[in-house]
């Protein structure tokens, strides 16, 4: 199943495009997304290194993690890794609940 997701996304008054790609350069390292704050672009990986697609709540909650990287640098914060996986996860959770979503279904690839 391919996505479309929302994007641009605005991090205080920044607009971060959001590209979902098949997987990132960094992908061996096992990590999933990037955040080049110079660029204001969030790239999301939809498949493992070895073409697994990833599972829509994965990509997701993915997608919040690197926007936790976004909002640590507009506003200067220092938080470290370990806190922004699990900010990630509750705000993935929470995004769940009230039905608010990055990603919409489109036609099957």
């Amino acid at each position: 199943m391919a996505f479309k997701v929302k994007s641009p996304i605005q991090v205080g008054g920044m607009s971060y495009k959001i590209e979902l790609v098949d997987t990132c350069g960094s992908d061996a390292k096992g990590n999933v997304g990037t955040c080049n704050n110079e660029k204001l672009l969030i790239k999301i990986a939809t498949q493992s290194s070895d073409g697994t697609p990833r599972a829509r709540e994965y990509i997701e909650e993915c997608i919040w993690h690197e926007l936790l990287h976004a909002i640590e640098n507009v506003f200067g914060a220092d938080i470290p890794e370990e806190k922004i996986e699990s900010f990630a996860q509750g705000l993935f959770q929470i995004s769940r609940q009230v039905d608010s979503h990055f990603l919409s279904e489109d036609a099957p690839v």
